[in-house]
């Protein structure tokens, strides 16, 4: 019994409560309520806008996680593939279709070379990518003479790799390995690369060194320059020579193995 009135008299507190707020609230400015529910608004955007950029976050980590995944079973049978040995038949059968893929190569370059020959013999003018292919073709043609040896005479292939690694430019380009065309190519663009930043380095140092060296006031001689080209535009008439070599200091070409130093030379 007394459990139950506990339990009516807290009920009629809670409605009470809720009348008071209720009363709080209608009495309330409305610019404060409309703040209020701003506030809430911006608070549920707010709430949504950072569960979707954890979801996408979310979402891009699974997706690197998947390619991982995806690029260690690529590189699983690879390696497996690698560490699989060759066979001696396995291996005389791709030397024999190397050499079969390299003389069928070499033949029909040869016939097209030919057809080159022809032209020019005619008195044509050959594109430079057909000159260079009639000169590469020449040249394979004249080192299949001592290649052909190795083949031809028994157990001479034996020395074959012995003799192109003391002569590596013996072998004729249509038997080169891809492996070996890729490496060549690497080491050309290494050496282009070092080339040109020397080069930059060299006119660098050829500008530091002249501006170090100027006598004369900065942007004299452009102003006095660029004052002349004006007058002889507007004027025209005669040049002296005085005036020519005046102003042809400024267009010297620096970059001449006269004027390098010693370091740039070595």
């Amino acid at each position: 019994m007394v459990f139950r009135q506990y339990r009516r008299t807290t009920q009629l507190g809670r409605l009470v409560f809720r009348g008071l707020n209720c009363a709080s609230c209608s009495r309330m400015h409305p610019a404060v309520l409309s703040e209020r529910h701003l506030l809430q608004v911006s608070l549920r955007h707010a709430s949504t806008d950072r569960s979707k950029v954890e979801y996408t976050l979310k979402m891009l980590k699974e997706d690197l996680m998947q390619q991982d995944e995806e690029a260690r079973r690529r590189l699983v049978p690879a390696t497996a593939a690698a560490e699989k040995k060759t066979t001696l038949m396995q291996k005389i059968v791709h030397e024999l279709k190397h050499y079969y893929h390299g003389f069928r190569l070499l033949a029909l370059e040869t016939r097209l070379s030919a057809k080159y020959m022809w032209r020019l013999l005619r008195g044509d003018t050959l594109s430079r990518r057909e000159r260079q292919q009639l000169v590469r073709t020449v040249s394979d043609l004249f080192r299949i003479v001592p290649f052909s040896i190795f083949i031809i005479v028994p157990f001479m292939e034996l020395a074959l790799p012995i003799f192109i690694k003391l002569f590596p430019n013996m072998l004729p380009s249509t038997f080169q390995e891809s492996s070996k065309e890729e490496e060549r190519l690497r080491k050309q663009v290494k050496v282009k690369v070092e080339m040109a930043k020397f080069l930059q380095d060299t006119i660098e140092e050829i500008a530091l060194e002249r501006r170090s060296k100027a006598i004369e006031p900065k942007g004299s001689k452009a102003v006095e320059f660029a004052q002349f080209i004006k007058k002889v535009r507007a004027e025209g008439g005669y040049v002296s020579n005085q005036e020519l070599i005046k102003f042809t200091k400024l267009f010297e070409d620096e970059l001449t193995l006269d004027n390098l130093s010693m370091s740039q030379l070595r």
